[in-house]
């Protein structure tokens, strides 16, 4: 039988409603999100709405900075189309999720027009009103979220005139000069300027130009080790031809997660010698980054849940960077704790020798950890299983060793060859939003994008009545 340990993470000191402040409209709008204005078509088989050609939607409040994500299809049923808008400091970034974003000052305006989306303020320093416009399209998703209203706290990370709050690692020399952050090198080591306090999830919001050739690049969650040596992730800035901007990489420890090698499009958002918006944000384990509008890094990881951020200078004599406008929103910590694991998948019943399920909780977003050797007969962890059957008749889909894609939702093969091992190692399961990972230690043995996907359902454990070799543990979170 299962012993029942189980480790969660849990978060303080915010619990938001959902996981990074976003509010999403599929369908008719609930109420209070929009005001309709006009006919709205709603296709419940189609999950999509279509307003007409003199329809709009309306937030129903005004608003100063926000962002948008429309997917959307034409009047005309030509392709379908997605785009963000996200207005912040009086100006408006426009892209579509794969060439670098557009931007334009806001300043002394009172109405823009950015695709279907229009803004209207009274006045050049007042809110804006945002509108969704009809045209005959058919909106098949729409996304915001509001500053002012995500969960968590806005933290000043620097006051533009001193480096109060940081601290200094290395050789470089980093001072505070007209609004900006400078760190130039002239030779020597590796150099840092890091935070005072800690983060754990968070949103954030910075500008960065290099000035000189040489690399560089942001800390987040990263940690100092008794030596003095910081390690842990980092967001490239990388003005080489390489052109990795945005990749993350684990310094000083296991280098590369998740370069740009096979993503044109990332490779081409980061502008040499101009100003280049990173926006990056950790959600428990999910790591994600975005340069000029284009998405960049992507990956799961356990290993860190906080650390301190820092502002990379590599060594040589050929780097100068300025880092400006820097903005964080702190959704707070997570951490270890323990829950049963028989509450969580269900518990077994009957005797051994024969295929047995048990049905546990409902989840969306999770992870799960727990030491592992090895089964010999059948043991799979199911995990967002949408209706009443484990497996309904269709085609497996195989994710990477040991995870597997049903046509009611995903599982662990717990007895996969990958997975024996003659001492005990950690697994470590991760599904957030549309990806899924899988860790052995701190190997990463699957990464996976899932679409289309559900994004919740329940967990259930299916077994032949052969007892794990060492009790299972676990975090989820929702």
């Amino acid at each position: 039988m299962i012993a029942a340990l189980l480790c969660a993470l849990a978060i303080a000191p915010h619990t938001p409603a959902t996981l990074d402040g976003w509010l999403s409209c599929r369908g008719a709008p609930q109420e209070g999100e929009w005001i309709v204005h006009g006919e709205w078509q709603f296709d419940a088989a189609g999950w999509n709405a279509k307003l007409d050609e003199f329809s709009q939607l309306e937030l129903p409040h005004d608003v100063a900075e926000f962002e948008l994500e429309l997917a959307w299809l034409p009047a005309d049923g030509s392709e379908a189309k997605r785009q963000r808008l996200a207005v912040r400091d009086d100006r408006a970034e426009v892209g579509d999720f794969v060439e670098r974003e557009l931007r334009e000052s806001l300043k002394d305006k009172l109405e823009y027009l950015a695709g279907p989306v229009l803004l209207r303020r009274v006045a050049p320093t007042a809110p804006w009103r945002v509108y969704v416009l009809g045209g005959g399209r058919r909106y098949t998703e729409l996304r915001r979220r509001e500053r002012a209203t995500m969960p968590g706290t806005e933290v000043a990370l620097f006051d533009r005139l001193t480096l109060t709050g940081w601290k200094a690692l290395g050789d470089a020399r980093y001072t505070a000069d007209m609004g900006a952050i400078v760190g130039a090198v002239d030779g020597g080591a590796q150099s840092f300027l890091i935070t005072e306090r800690e983060f754990g999830d968070f949103v954030l919001d910075v500008d960065v130009r290099n000035e000189l050739p040489g690399n560089s690049g942001i800390q987040v969650r990263s940690q100092v080790d008794a030596s003095g040596r910081l390690f842990g992730y980092q967001l490239e800035i990388d003005p080489t031809e390489r052109a990795w901007s945005g990749g993350l990489y684990d310094e000083g420890r296991r280098g590369w997660l998740d370069d740009l090698a096979d993503d044109e499009h990332a490779r081409k958002a980061f502008v040499v010698g101009d100003w280049n918006h990173y926006r990056i944000e950790c959600h428990g384990p999910w790591l994600r980054a975005w340069v000029n509008g284009v998405p960049t890094a992507n990956w799961l990881d356990p290993l860190d849940p906080s650390g301190v951020l820092g502002l990379q200078v590599h060594s040589g004599k050929d780097t100068r960077v300025r880092w400006s406008n820097l903005r964080l929103r702190d959704l707070g910590t997570r951490r270890w704790v323990a829950l049963d694991f028989a509450a969580l998948v269900g518990r077994l019943e009957g005797a051994g020798g024969e295929k047995r399920a048990a049905w546990g909780q409902a989840s969306g977003d999770f992870g799960l950890r727990f030491p592992w050797r090895g089964a010999d007969g059948r043991a799979r962890l199911y995990f967002r299983v949408v209706g009443e059957e484990l497996e309904t008749p269709g085609p497996l889909l195989q994710l990477g060793p040991a995870l597997w894609r049903t046509t009611s939702g995903y599982f662990l093969d717990l007895a996969a060859p990958e997975l024996r091992a003659e001492h005990e190692q950690t697994l470590t399961l991760l599904a957030f939003g549309e990806r899924v990972a899988l860790f052995v230690d701190a190997r990463s043995l699957v990464q996976a994008a899932l679409e289309p996907t559900p994004l919740a359902g329940r967990f259930a454990f299916e077994s032949d009545g052969a007892a794990p070799a060492s009790p299972l543990g676990a975090f989820v979170l929702n």
